[in-house]
């Protein structure tokens, strides 16, 4: 917590971040469920909500086309996209989903501030798409036995992932899946029938 205090940064109105490696040299982001604020209102604030589990926060990937990635994670899979952040300044737009029926706090306006620290204390993980306008297509392919990101696991009941399936009434268990920009999706059935959905890097 002191190694964050003292290395962690506004960014913009996004949130309060800082970056760490592995010792592979991944990256990883780090980000505080608050602004920075004054520490008497991160205080109240997080007294006043219930105690978040530890989890995985977000999942980050870059979309080349944003309106055939959210029809994939959205309309194809399910996802509720939760909040949209345009950082001007950098050139590119954030968009925050997860498999969830929360509504934000403003849901009628999903650009608006509000929306962002409430994202940042889901007890569950959330996708981040991050969209650069005319960027290239950005698959990801590793040789085998590469260290590095291999695939997104879903985790879906029966009702969604049999309507997923390309021969209808097989007895497949998983599926792979690719979304628009070839990033891999690991797609698995639950075999509880009135289960909720996950997400897992």
């Amino acid at each position: 917590a002191d190694r964050f205090q003292k290395t962690g940064k506004q960014f913009l109105d996004i949130g309060f971040l800082t970056h760490v490696c592995d010792p592979a040299g991944f990256v990883a982001e780090l980000l505080q469920t608050t602004f920075e604020e004054s520490e008497e209102r991160r205080a109240a604030l997080v007294a006043s909500r219930p105690p978040r589990p530890i989890t995985v926060g977000q999942i980050t990937l870059r979309a080349s086309d944003i309106d055939a990635t959210l029809f994939f994670y959205r309309d194809t899979l399910g996802m509720k996209l939760l909040a949209r952040m345009a950082v001007d300044k950098f050139g590119f737009v954030l968009y925050f989903l997860a498999f969830t029926t929360e509504d934000p706090p403003n849901p009628a306006e999903l650009d608006a501030i509000e929306n962002r620290e409430w994202c940042w204390t889901r007890p569950y993980t959330t996708l981040e798409l991050q969209h650069y306008p005319d960027s290239p297509a950005n698959s990801l392919f590793l040789p085998e036995a590469t260290p590095g990101f291999d695939s997104i696991t879903i985790v879906l009941p029966p009702p969604t992932f049999l309507k997923l399936q390309p021969t209808p009434g097989a007895a497949a268990s998983q599926l792979r899946l690719h979304d628009p920009d070839g990033v891999p999706v690991i797609v698995g059935r639950s075999d509880d029938p009135s289960s909720t959905t996950s997400c897992l890097p």
